[in-house]
């Protein structure tokens, strides 16, 4: 039995605590190609997209990505690396609306290890909430957004796969459920446990510790995540 649009709206409010935003400007289109305008990238994310164990010039996953985009597609991302260690989606809430004002982003890359949320047993419920409102946010500024599952870990790929992808699960679902062109989805994860398993399956030769890439692992989700904005993009 269809339930009333009062129902509905009630349904979703509990669980995000405000109703979808709609898209108030024209789609946009998250690159300049050939042009000697910057396009300013912001990522929000924890220690592996802040670029922990890699080599200190290279910055990490997401920096090596932006990095290779620019050089191959003669684009001018000036990206700005606002990840934090230990930080998940909760924490980024009440710094959203500062970060936003302060870097005018063109475009918001959210890049959470999940790992932190998934050992503090973090309600979904929360982190649903947290993503729904960083999205919206960076909407409502104008800046398209990238959402990208992380760069593997030997605790993702072994140990605590499952409780991660539930964690990943919700934040995509949200992702989804705004319907909004200027959201793009880019499962990272996925691509590199696919090469890896496919390359002998040694998760160790990419790893730092358990929770974070080392610099092969670093370079490696890069360059996958280069060629997916390359063909997304492009």
């Amino acid at each position: 039995m269809w339930k009333p649009i009062s129902a509905l709206i009630a349904t979703f409010l509990s669980l995000f605590g405000h109703a979808p935003a709609a898209a108030t400007h024209a789609n946009i289109h998250p690159v300049t190609p050939g042009t000697n305008k910057a396009y300013k990238v912001v990522a929000i994310g924890g220690s592996a997209a802040l670029g922990w164990d890699d080599a200190k010039s290279e910055g990490g996953y997401l920096a090596r990505a932006f990095r290779e985009v620019n050089a191959k597609e003669n684009t001018d991302y000036h990206f700005v690396n606002e990840s934090h260690e230990a930080f998940g989606p909760i924490q980024y809430t009440s710094r959203m609306s500062s970060l936003l004002k302060t870097n005018k982003p063109n475009m918001v890359v959210i890049s959470f290890g999940m790992l932190n949320d998934s050992y503090k047993k973090t309600p979904i419920t929360q982190i649903k909430k947290s993503v729904y409102k960083e999205i919206a946010m960076s909407l409502n500024h104008c800046a398209s957004v990238v959402i990208v599952t992380p760069a593997s870990t030997y605790a993702s790929y072994t140990y605590n796969k499952t409780q991660v992808w539930q964690y990943i699960d919700a934040e995509l679902a949200v992702a989804k459920s705004f319907h909004n062109p200027n959201i793009h989805i880019i499962d990272l994860l996925t691509q590199e446990d696919n090469y890896i398993a496919s390359h002998g399956g040694n998760i160790k030769a990419y790893e730092a510790d358990s929770w974070h890439p080392n610099a092969a692992g670093h370079a490696l989700a890069g360059n996958l995540l280069a060629q997916d904005m390359e063909n997304m993009f492009f």
